[in-house]
């Protein structure tokens, strides 16, 4: 999204205190040169595609984006079309695969537009179509359970977290690969706070295979804020956040 965002992701793939990056290809800024840093790091990080539905041109070329208060309701109201999100899925992971030089490691999207509904048909059904290894696609949800018990920003994590609900139940029943568990959500305006937040976020995490949203930068803030505590918080590297490949479940051994 901006230069300072992408020197700090680099910096903190580079020490292992983050191992999954997602790459918004639909941004007229990102090309091979910006992606190359993360390419370099081989199989120390995931690299996945960040889908975007609002704020860019749409890639495919079909329609323009809506605005995203007006993507959200089109998307609930059944208004945009199964086609046009299929062709821009489409059209958004060729761009990836173009500067990546390889497929992404998994999916998810910009704002969790991955998981609202139309876009969630339009993804499922374009990555039962790829060849060979699937990847995996990034769920929001947490059990209200673990939400309360990790007690940072309750009702904001409770409403991301109930798309991911939904999503989680249709990757699942489509046999696309998951994460089980995500944290990470919380107010931005109490940034001063995400020391204390992130301790909350790796204390206990439900499964080895649960993620950690996190924003780092060095300009914003809240970025900055997110940039810092990655950096310096002692063993941060042993639970960065990386998803632990496991095949579909009724397909998984012992």
């Amino acid at each position: 999204m901006a230069p300072d965002i992408n020197e700090a992701i680099i910096e903190l793939a580079t020490d292992g205190r983050i191992t999954a990056v997602s790459v918004m290809a639909a941004l007229p800024a990102v090309d091979r040169v910006s992606v190359a840093p993360l390419s370099d790091l081989g199989g120390k990080i995931d690299m996945g595609l960040h889908l975007v539905f609002n704020d860019a041109d749409s890639l495919s070329g079909s329609q323009p984006f809506p605005e995203f208060r007006n993507l959200v309701s089109r998307c609930w109201l059944g208004l945009l079309s199964v086609q046009f999100a299929e062709r821009e899925i489409a059209a958004q992971h060729e761009a990836f695969c173009q500067m990546a030089g390889r497929p992404p490691d998994f999916i998810d999207g910009h704002m969790h537009v991955q998981q609202f509904p139309v876009i969630r048909q339009a993804l499922t059904m374009f990555v039962q179509s790829l060849p060979g290894e699937k990847p995996y696609v990034r769920n929001s949800y947490m059990p209200l359970g673990d939400i309360m018990r990790q007690g940072v920003s309750p009702l904001k994590t409770w409403l991301l977290s109930l798309p991911g609900k939904r999503m989680k139940k249709i990757l699942t029943r489509a046999a696309i690969p998951t994460n089980d568990g995500f944290t990470g959500i919380y107010d931005f305006a109490l940034h001063q706070r995400y020391p204390e937040f992130l301790s909350q976020f790796i204390k206990a995490p439900p499964s080895p295979s649960t993620l950690l949203m996190a924003h780092p930068g060095k300009v914003e803030p809240w970025r900055r804020a997110e940039y810092e505590a990655l950096s310096k918080t002692d063993g941060i590297g042993a639970i960065a956040t990386r998803f632990l490949r496991q095949p579909p479940e009724g397909e998984r051994q012992p």
